[in-house]
């Protein structure tokens, strides 16, 4: 077998590895996700701490407070997803959708539960933490879908 054929058999080998049952690129990619999706909730969730415990006249109103920390950490989001977790351009504008769509999911989630009277900072950390699944597969298939870039700055097609 000559030296290509070999890095060939190599690289194809290494893709169909499984840990789980799931494709190690499935799931080397999903740790980026959280990775960059962690970040960006720290960023979020460490904007809306500062906003429920210093700022006074913020402190009962946590769907504002949600608000203003998901419009910063967007950006922290989208560039950490297009540059590292999918290696990939894709369209901000499905992104903004997607993440309005998980930020829905979170107001819905933060109202829930400040009317059960759950109050400051655990409704919106709950929160956040719920959307995690949904953000990951709608910013997988809708998003960032199509050809990855390869370490070397090629491209390749998504095996998953």
């Amino acid at each position: 077998m000559s030296t290509a054929e070999e890095q060939v058999s190599a690289g194809t080998a290494a893709e169909n590895r499984k840990i789980l049952g799931i494709p190690v690129p499935s799931l080397m990619r999903f740790i980026r996700f959280c990775i960059v999706g962690g970040l960006a909730t720290v960023v979020d969730l460490a904007i809306c701490f500062c906003l429920i415990h210093f700022v006074e006249s913020l402190s009962r109103h946590e769907a504002v407070v949600a608000t203003i920390g998901f419009i910063i950490a967007f950006s922290v989001s989208y560039v950490g997803h297009r540059y590292f977790t999918f290696r990939k351009g894709g369209s901000v504008l499905k992104f903004f959708a997607v993440s309005v769509f998980s930020y829905l999911i979170r107001i819905l989630i933060i109202n829930v539960l400040t009317a059960f009277d759950i109050r400051g900072f655990p409704p919106i950390f709950i929160a956040a933490v719920s959307v995690v699944f949904v953000t990951y597969f709608l910013s997988k298939f809708m998003v960032f879908k199509g050809t990855a870039k390869d370490k070397d700055g090629g491209s390749r097609k998504n095996a998953d």
